[in-house]
């Protein structure tokens, strides 16, 4: 033990303790710093802008009151004003009364938020109905899209270990075809097409086995995980509310696939690439490597591949990608068999 730790405690004792904060107090500090922050999210969203439309009246009614409590509050005890609860609970029915809670806890695809994150408003690239190429897109699309059959006959199936040689090829066609509606939209190199390709392929395997769905008292359930993880991609309901259908997640492993490729594509784009993670490492499939990181842990986790400080789970989870993704390399896959042994 150095010196430095045993002179910590005394350093401890000899601090000044902090003043008593009663509970009020603790709110309205805590009130003051949420509506400081949310007034920063509000207007660097261009609320403002929005004028009247949709609900950016109620949130500007929220701000204005809560400007006006808060500037009523620093005059402080002496005019008998502070920050209540029934003052909040006032300003929390301004956003009532145009037209409903607009923080109302909901289930629904959001087109605004996934605009927002940078998504595409759809998670479907198909055309709209009447697009000049349609002639052209319409069967090269529907030539690579799976079979409507196939993809029903998958979400209803439990597969065994005797199902390997019938169901692998399908959910393959599942996962490719996720993987080129991303590609399709433009945004990869050719160099980076390929990696991205098997990084869909790696990041089912590792997930779920290339699963979407399991067994439990003999009915047929979602694959899921304690914290809320769903389907072939193990994409999470609560991280992803409003940006994807949570009960297609669970019940359509075509749409759960979709999903988690446009997820990785996500970190791929914003993340991997943005920050060279190829570049640095002098190796261009580090780029998956980032990407599922991310995927995994957060997008702050995009370079944890390679950090000599990560956790030993997070390491563990990092190599077994590695060991999927390079398993994957001659594109077949006859390696994911092992999960049916």
């Amino acid at each position: 033990m150095g010196h430095a730790d045993i002179d910590r405690p005394r350093r401890r004792l000899a601090r000044t303790p902090r003043p008593f904060r009663s509970a009020h107090e603790r709110r309205r500090q805590a009130y003051l710093r949420g509506r400081v922050a949310l007034a920063g999210i509000v207007r660097r969203g261009g609320v403002e802008r929005a004028g009247a439309q949709g609900n950016a009246l109620a949130y500007l009614s929220f701000l204005a009151a809560g400007d006006a409590l808060q500037a009523l509050d620093r005059l402080g005890p002496a005019f008998g004003l502070e920050i209540s609860a029934a003052g909040l609970r006032r300003m929390a029915r301004l956003l009532l009364r145009h037209g409903g809670d607009p923080l109302e806890y909901g289930d629904e695809v959001d087109p605004e938020l996934r605009r927002r994150f940078g998504f595409d408003a759809r998670l479907d690239s198909a055309p709209p109905t009447g697009a000049w190429l349609d002639w052209f897109i319409a069967p090269a699309r529907a030539a690579r899209a799976p079979d409507p059959k196939l993809i029903a006959r998958l979400n209803v199936w439990v597969p065994s270990r005797k199902d390997a040689d019938t169901y692998l090829p399908m959910v393959e066609s599942v996962l490719v075809h996720a993987a080129a509606e991303r590609i399709a939209e433009g945004k990869l190199t050719s160099v980076h097409r390929p990696i991205f390709r098997r990084l869909v392929l790696a990041a089912a395997w590792q997930e779920s086995c290339w699963r979407q769905f399991t067994a439990e008292n003999r009915k047929r359930v979602p694959v899921a995980s304690a914290t809320g993880d769903y389907g072939i991609m193990q994409v999470n309901a609560r991280v992803w509310r409003g940006f994807y259908d949570l009960h297609a997640l669970k019940w359509d492993v075509a749409a759960n696939a979709a999903a988690g490729a446009e997820i990785l594509l996500h970190y791929f784009q914003k993340y991997a690439l943005r920050h060279g993670e190829g570049r640095k490492t002098g190796d261009s499939h580090n780029l998956a490597r980032s990407a599922y990181s991310a995927y995994n842990g957060g997008p702050k986790a995009y370079a944890r591949y390679r950090r000599a400080n990560a956790g030993d789970y997070a390491k563990r989870v990092d190599a077994a990608f590695h060991d999927k993704y390079r398993a994957l390399a001659d594109g077949s896959s006859e390696p994911v068999r092992v999960c049916f042994r």
